[in-house]
């Protein structure tokens, strides 16, 4: 019986022992990875990044009023940044184009307020600050948010309704938050901001604006500098 015991104890010290073990790896934060010589190294210094906006919406909402921004990258229109270690990095350069007036067709609901006239689309308060979690078991997200002693990381856009001026500025400081998917490429990472993986946002602008009224939508890509590559660097990830 004596021997019994023992081995009951000594099967609940080593089941307290693995659930600490499982406790400290959720904690644990993903990290920056890139490939080298075919060989994937954690990162320790910054690694330099393009930035490419592949598509953003930026949308204003206010009861069944909506005012909208939509942005296609359609030429080579790139930003910078860094991936580094401890799960951080920063944009520092993001520019947007080929922007218009987000339609009701585009939207896909009712009482959208069009842009007749499109004046300009933008990136403010810069640079931004980036971070990755874990959104959930297996799939890693990033937050940007605003840097250290900056703004908020917010967009800005222009346009006319019936010759009068409009303008709508959406933060993506709490809420810009984006599933990282692997790019089809195999050198970079494509991150999605999708309404299942993106809470609303605070916008600000000709609606009434407020908590909880906007969002910020579609996918940037995130990829080694071509001076990365030429000292070696095949690509990146995150995991």
């Amino acid at each position: 019986m004596r021997s019994r015991n023992v081995r009951l104890v000594f099967g609940l010290a080593a089941a307290l022992v693995l659930s600490m073990v499982v406790a400290s790896s959720a904690l644990a934060a993903p990290e920056w990875y890139f490939e080298k010589g075919k060989v994937w190294k954690k990162a320790t210094t910054p690694v330099q990044v393009e930035v490419e906006n592949i598509k953003l919406s930026v949308t204003e909402i206010s009861g069944k009023t909506f005012l909208g921004v939509s942005c296609t990258t359609k030429t080579s229109v790139k930003g910078q940044g860094t991936v580094s270690s401890a799960s951080k990095g920063e944009i520092s350069n993001f520019e947007l184009s080929e922007c218009k007036g987000l339609t009701e067709a585009e939207r896909g609901e009712e009482g959208h307020y069009d842009c007749t006239k499109f004046k300009q689309a933008k990136t403010i308060n810069l640079p931004w600050s980036t971070e990755l979690f874990f959104q959930a078991p297996g799939s890693v997200g990033l937050k940007i948010g605003p840097h250290s002693g900056g703004g908020e990381a917010e967009l800005f856009a222009e346009c006319e309704f019936l010759f009068s001026p409009i303008h709508l500025t959406c933060g993506v400081a709490a809420t810009g938050h984006g599933v990282i998917v692997s790019s089809s490429e195999g050198v970079s990472e494509r991150v999605n901001f999708e309404p299942k993986a993106t809470k609303r946002t605070f916008c600000g602008g000709s609606l009434s604006g407020g908590a909880e009224s906007g969002e910020w939508l579609g996918q940037i890509l995130l990829k080694p500098t071509q001076k990365e590559k030429e000292a070696g660097v095949e690509g990146i990830e995150a995991h």
